[in-house]
């Protein structure tokens, strides 16, 4: 047999086998959408250099050898992307595994081990090639082991993997409908876990590396202009100081301009002018509700037109689907666009809409439009220009309702409503229905496992990736809530029961606003509990003393207690609570992962306890979200704990916030969607501290802003519906209630949509502003024109609520620019260049 029969067979062999497992990795680990093409081509590029490789080895054994390492090398690290997807959530790249991989090693071995033997069955699928190749081999390795080495052929190889690479290219480009097209995914919208069903972990591989070294690439785009506001309701007043027309200079960095490429979209590919392009905002400074009606040509974005389904399905997500027993959904959806009521909030002078100071912007002075004109540098130009055009929340009745009180913060590991009642968990269900109660609430799993988790909560940004709050360890944080009270006397601490350094803590912690680190190998010592996972309840008994004295103060604390893996054997905390869960009919890991969180329920009883011992309890505000869903327990285990099977795209990720202070008395009911990006805004307006609600991703809660929750993949979720980004598809809600979104003001105060208190009362519905614009539920203006006129694509579930026809291109045009605008914050340090010196 001729060499080059034995090169030819060998380069057929690398391609299937690279595209096998691929496939392998891509369908055990659910990753969808499978873009096959585009990842065979992909494969049978990366085949034609390993054949190039072999082809210059001294011979045939040489080759042979190289290529049975290299199938090995390749088995194990396919199968550990797949140990590390069912582990924690998510494909890890190169980048992240060097960051943070030691800590990783010396702290999870024992959940590592265990995932491993779980999913060991699986290692034969990858390492099925090897016997495969060996067996084969013999039938065509030519009898002459002599040199191989020529250069045509490797010539051949070279040319034809850059053929099947351009060729990937094209698929890539091709593949344009949605929010984010595969173009873009490619490149300025990069994520590992994106990419790896797109583009296979081999490329993923290569694009993590290449970016990791060079950095993501920012995506060029012709610009477009400026497209009318977005108004879900009518705006709470006029326009906001210092807009612009809408239209704005310059394009942001790694921001696409709002076309997002669809069927009849602009060309993905087409360049873009940064010196004298447009950085397409979602706002152009009018109040004109009727903005989004059919007339509305000129749309914030072209995306491909969606899938609308007429009536929701049976499966699809459901308001405060994973609360108990709790009331789900929002208000009369036939009578208001906002339910609110005076809190009933005891010795708190602004509880109530008749103390409330006028109702003014949630900006801080900062005139980006004059920051705009002056500004030379094209990227950042564009970044003040959007910022200026946007229309701000408006203050409510709920600013500065917790001004000059304690705060602790709280990150709870992998906790999940779904193992909350009232009976095994008392003080958690205590501070969710009696504090700020949000009905609907999602905490998406943002890629960067807990540490985009935290980034989410304590920043209000969409991270630009997964290493997000290790690369701001150097930047100007603003917006941080510790470092707004820091300030002003607040003692101000950190804490970890988890090893300091791990996502380099020790170095971004202290710069959101916490002038002390307190960890494992930093001034924290576990005495009773020492085994993995250690104790909540300690940490706190342990802590406490050290600030409770020294008031005000402003804490923060990293929880651990429910991490995984949830096994007796290995988990200390589900270990120590088995006897309070033996009984419960669940699976053994169901049963451990209950068992580890209670010890937060325990945790959090002794800290009310404690805080009521010392007579301030009033005083103090508790802020409660977890990092991420308890992805240690598989899909099923997590559907067994819900009691049925969950919706995936949206669904799945409903989870719990809690904001709770003795000294409401009176629960606060948000029934509008809601998610962790929200927590800082709606923190930062509690506590009266001014910020700019223009430069974050999420809203205050209670304000007058639209309900907005954006997932990673660019799904999002709205009063009216949700759009899942995977499928290109809306699905309205089946039962519409409160639509949140700038809704008109009554009294002084701003009446938030989507809120409510326990007594029922309510604002006036489809109020309209001093223009007599209406809000977007239909109620007629002062011409008797609707505000959605024309625009009529409401959902028979959801009568008297019309869903203009570009709703869903526009409001993902919204989300597009948001999370672009939030990536450039923390790519250009964009809180230096306005606030630094």
């Amino acid at each position: 047999m001729k060499i080059t029969n034995f090169m030819l067979w060998n380069w057929i062999f690398w391609s299937l086998t690279l595209f096998y497992l691929e496939t392998c990795l891509i369908l055990l680990s659910g990753s969808l959408p499978f873009r096959i093409p585009t990842v065979a081509l992909f494969s049978i590029g990366s085949a034609c250099l390993v054949s190039a490789v072999c082809t210059l080895l001294p011979g045939v054994r040489s080759a042979r050898g190289f290529c049975v390492a290299l199938l090995v090398i390749l088995a194990l690290f396919f199968f550990g992307e797949r140990v590390i997807k069912g582990l924690f959530g998510l494909f890890l790249g190169i980048g992240f595994m060097a960051d943070n991989g030691g800590d990783a090693v010396t702290q999870f071995t024992n959940m590592a081990i265990q995932a491993v033997v779980y999913r060991l069955p699986s290692l034969v699928l990858f390492v099925l090639p090897i016997p495969a190749y060996l067996l084969l081999q013999r039938f065509f390795t030519p009898a002459s082991v002599g040199p191989m080495a020529a250069w045509r052929p490797v010539i051949s190889f070279l040319c034809l993997g850059v053929v099947c690479h351009a060729l990937a290219l094209v698929s890539v480009s091709m593949n344009n409908k949605g929010i984010v097209t595969d173009r873009e995914y490619y490149t300025a919208d990069f994520t590992v876990d994106e990419s790896v069903s797109r583009f296979g972990m081999l490329t993923t591989l290569r694009l993590d590396t290449l970016y990791g070294i060079f950095g993501i690439p920012e995506e060029k785009k012709p610009a477009t202009t400026a497209a009318p506001a977005l108004a879900l309701g009518a705006p709470a007043s006029g326009t906001a100081s210092g807009q612009t027309d809408g239209t704005a200079s310059g394009t942001a960095s790694g921001q696409a301009d709002g076309t997002a490429s669809g069927e009849g979209a602009a060309d993905p590919s087409a360049g873009h002018d940064t010196s004298a392009g447009s950085y397409s905002s979602s706002g152009s400074g009018t109040s004109d509700p009727s903005a989004l009606s059919a007339g509305s040509a000129t749309a914030l974005a072209t995306v491909a037109a969606p899938e609308i389904s007429a009536v929701p399905t049976a499966t699809a997500p459901q308001p405060g689907s994973g609360t108990s027993d709790l009331p789900t959904g929002s208000a009369d959806s036939a009578t208001a666009l906002a339910t609110v009521a005076a809190p009933g909030i005891s010795a708190v002078p602004t509880a109530t809409a008749a103390s409330q100071p006028a109702v003014r912007p949630q900006t801080d002075g900062v005139d980006f439009a004059a920051l705009a004109e002056a500004q030379t540098d094209a990227k950042l130009k564009s970044m003040e220009s959007y910022v200026a055009s946007q229309l701000p929340a408006n203050t409510n009745a709920y600013t500065g309702l917790f001004g000059g009180k304690n705060l602790i913060f709280i990150t709870a590991e992998a906790f999940s409503p779904l193992m909350m009642t009232p009976e095994r968990t008392p003080t958690l269900y205590k501070m969710m229905t009696q504090g700020i109660h949000f009905t609907e609430y999602y905490q998406p799993a943002w890629g960067g496992s807990t540490s985009t988790g935290e980034w989410s909560a304590l920043t209000g940004l969409f991270p630009v990736d997964a290493h997000a709050m290790r690369n701001s360890k150097d930047h100007l944080m603003s917006y941080t809530i510790g470092n707004r009270l820091l300030p002003k006397g607040y003692t101000s601490m950190a804490f970890h029961n988890g090893t300091y350094t791990y996502y380099s803590r020790n170095l971004t912690h202290k710069n959101l606003g916490y002038t002390e680190w307190i960890a494992i190998g930093s001034g924290y010592t576990p005495v009773e509990y020492t085994g993995w996972p250690g104790s909540d309840k300690e940490m706190f008994e342990l802590t406490l003393p050290l600030y409770i004295d020294q008031q005000p103060f402003s804490a923060y604390y990293m929880s651990i207690s429910g991490h995984s893996e949830y096994t007796f054997s290995n988990n200390a905390m589900a270990k120590k609570n088995r006897a309070q869960v033996t009984d419960l009919p669940y699976s053994d890991p169901v049963k451990a992962f209950i068992a580890a969180n209670l010890e937060l329920e325990y945790a959090m009883t002794y800290l009310l306890d404690t805080l009521e011992a010392k007579g301030i309890l009033d005083d103090t505000v508790i802020v409660l979200t977890p990092d991420h869903y308890p992805y240690g327990l598989t899909t099923a285990q997590i559907n067994e704990l819900a009691g049925h099977k969950q919706e995936s795209t949206f669904e799945f990720y409903e989870s719990i916030c809690i904001i709770y202070s003795g000294a409401l008395k009176q629960p606060i009911e948000v029934t509008a969607p809601s998610y962790s990006l929200d927590i800082l805004p709606t923190v930062l307006n509690l506590f009266g501290e001014p910020y700019d609600s223009r430069l974050l991703t999420g809203r205050d809660v209670l304000s007058d802003s639209p309900a907005l929750v954006i997932f990673p993949n660019y799904s999002w979720v709205t009063d009216l519906g949700y759009y899942d980004a995977g499928k290109n598809r809306f699905t309205p809600r089946a039962q519409t209630g409160a639509v949140s979104g700038n809704a008109a003001p009554t009294g002084d105060a701003a009446a938030p949509s989507g809120v409510t208190d326990t007594s029922g009362a309510t604002a006036p519905s489809g109020a309209a502003d001093s223009s007599g614009a209406a809000d977007s539920s239909g109620a007629a203006d002062s011409s008797g024109e609707g505000a959605s006129s024309g625009a009529s694509a409401a959902s028979d579930a959801n009568p008297g609520v019309p869903i203009p026809e570009t709703y869903v291109q526009d409001i993902s045009a919204s989300v597009r620019q948001k999370v672009a605008f939030a990536k450039d914050i923390q790519r250009r340090d964009f809180y230096r260049v306005i606030y630094g010196q």
